[in-house]
């Protein structure tokens, strides 16, 4: 699981690198922006809405180590993060100086929670049974699928952010 938790929230990562390089493309045009803005802001939403619960599953069945839950605190924090900055560019005009500016700094918050993959990996290699793992990795997967059908998975990572894990 470790790797397959892993490389689930990887590609997450990657399609949202996509998604933001294209953003600030200068080839791309601005009519097509808010499309990407929109899949880009479902993605990150069920991503975070999916990773926040497999980390309070995590904690909740693991007398954790301090480690588990930095990474899940920290995980939280910059998901929330990149959603404010989403939020901001639904007010911002696309293709603007301002549009280009905030995207460019979600792009950098992105790449920096993306990098992060490898020490959680590691993190969870030293500290889970291999049978949790591989429970989370379903879970993480399974929880997407259902985020996904339904009408509002903003509102539920919304509400799934706004838990504070201790």
């Amino acid at each position: 699981m470790t790797n397959g938790l892993c490389e689930l929230v990887r590609q997450d990562h990657d399609d949202h690198e996509r998604t933001l390089a294209a953003m600030v493309d200068p080839t791309t045009r601005p009519n097509e922006l808010y499309s990407l803005l929109d899949v880009l802001q479902l993605a990150i939403a069920v991503h975070a809405a999916a990773e926040a619960r497999v980390l309070s599953i995590l904690l909740a069945k693991h007398k954790s180590p301090r480690a588990l839950s930095m990474i899940a605190a920290q995980t939280r924090m910059e998901h929330r993060a990149q959603r404010a900055i989403l939020k901001d560019l639904l007010r911002i005009s696309p293709g603007s100086l301002a549009w280009y500016d905030r995207t460019l700094e979600l792009r950098v918050l992105a790449i920096d929670h993306a990098a992060r993959a490898d020490y959680a990996r590691w993190t969870y290699e030293e500290h889970l049974g291999g049978e949790l793992r591989h429970q989370l990795a379903g879970e993480y997967a399974t929880d997407r699928m259902k985020l996904l059908s339904t009408t509002s998975p903003i509102v539920i990572a919304d509400s799934r952010e706004s838990v504070v894990i201790s």
